[in-house]
Formats: structure tokens, C-alpha cells, sequence
């Protein structure tokens, strides 16, 4: 998308507001013409994240998996592509059946936190989330992924982290920790470099598979 609706209290993208929808083809054509900069280096893998939420332009995205993961067209295999969703729940099963790894956004260990964070909260709460994550079939090799924006004061404690250990328990998944990158007008900071590593330490603890996911932004 040119813009994001969702407006997420923490996300730069969010206080854009929403423009448009990308097309089928101005979403393949930014593959086309990043593999057309470098004949050395070949694409393997896709990613559907950062601007604009994928499950709110379904239709245009779904078209582009269809052109990514043709044998006639592109040829990626579903497992090398990953669609993020900040939790548009209706879809969530029509998107894994896919085959596609799906990444989700928590970033709060409960609803009233999670609310002020993201609004798509109050349509979509996060105990319907976790519910219909926990309805898919997790038993295939694809990959699930839950994101969590780490927020200094906010969202990192280790009461939070218990919280999340709870809300997530059992589930074949792994939990990207990403701290919160700081821009222009925003409330928020990020957290210590020590408590972002001992909020994973934590989740380590209680049989969560967490991993530090380093901003590639900052610059």
C-alpha cells in the first residue's frame, strides 16, 4: 500500500495515513526492477511487510503470489515468501492455506495495551487472534511467526514477557523481537540493549523460541 489506515501507534508509516492500494503490477514490478539493478545477485526470498497492511489490498496481493509462485511465471516456492498481517483475522486461514509463511503483529501481551499500540484491536482483539492462530494447521513446514515491537517503558518488562510466554504457549512458532526505532514526533523510545535481552532471555525460559531482530533502518 501507499500509506497504511491501520494507524498503529508506533509505526512512521501509520502516521502517513493511507493513500492507495498498490496494483498487481506496481507490487511484482518492485522484484522486476530490483532484479534487473544486480544480474549477480538473485532474489530468493520475498517478503510482504512494512508499508500498508497485505490482507487489506488481499485481492492484488493474491494475484502477485500467483505470479510469484507460477512454474510458467516466477517460480519461488510459497515457503521462500512470507506475508505479514497486523491481524486481519477473517483472512488469516484463507492466507495460510496459501502455503506462504505467515508473520503476525502482537506487540502487546494484552488487549488493553495492545488497543493503545494498534487499534485494529477493538475489530479484531487479540484473544480472537491467538484463537484463530491456534485453529491453523501448523503441523506443514511452513513457518508462523509472531512480531514484537519492543517500546521502553511500554511493552518490555518481564511481566509482559511472562504474559506472552502465557499467551503463546504451545504453539509451533518463533517470536521476532524488534526493537522500536525511533522518528520524528513519536512518544516512544527503545528499550536498553540489556532489557531487550532479557526480555528474550525470559521468553527463552518459558519454552518460546525468540530471536533480536536488528533494525536495518536506523540509517
Amino acid at each position: 500500500q501507499v500509506g497504511c489506515k491501520f494507524g498503529c501507534s508506533f509505526c512512521a508509516t501509520g502516521a502517513l495515513g493511507f493513500q492507495r492500494n498498490l496494483t498487481l503490477g506496481e507490487i511484482v514490478g518492485q522484484y522486476l526492477t530490483l532484479s534487473s539493478l544486480d544480474k549477480k545477485t538473485r532474489i530468493d526470498r520475498i517478503v510482504f511487510m512494512g508499508m500498508g497492511e497485505p490482507l487489506d489490498n488481499w485481492q492484488e496481493v493474491e494475484k502477485a503470489l500467483r505470479v510469484f509462485t507460477s512454474r510458467k511465471l516466477l517460480g519461488f516456492s510459497p515457503r521462500r515468501i512470507t506475508i505479514s498481517t497486523a491481524g486481519i483475522i477473517p483472512l488469516i486461514p484463507e492466507l495460510w492455506a496459501t502455503g506462504v509463511n505467515v508473520a503476525f503483529s502482537i506487540n502487546a501481551p494484552d488487549n488493553k495495551k495492545r488497543t493503545k499500540l494498534m487499534p485494529i484491536n477493538q475489530k479484531y482483539p487479540l484473544d480472537q487472534l491467538v484463537k484463530t492462530i491456534r485453529g491453523l494447521d501448523i503441523s506443514i513446514r511452513q513457518k508462523l511467526t509472531c512480531e514484537y515491537v519492543l517500546i521502553k517503558g511500554v511493552n518490555d518488562s518481564l511481566e509482559d514477557a511472562d504474559k506472552l510466554a502465557w499467551l503463546l504457549a504451545k504453539i509451533p512458532l518463533r517470536v521476532n523481537l524488534i526493537a522500536f526505532n525511533p522518528f520524528p514526533g513519536s512518544e516512544f523510545s527503545s528499550p536498553e540493549p540489556s532489557q531487550i535481552l532479557a526480555f528474550q532471555e525470559r521468553l527463552k525460559q518459558r519454552g518460546i523460541l525468540a530471536f533480536i531482530r536488528k533494525s536495518a533502518g536506523k540509517e
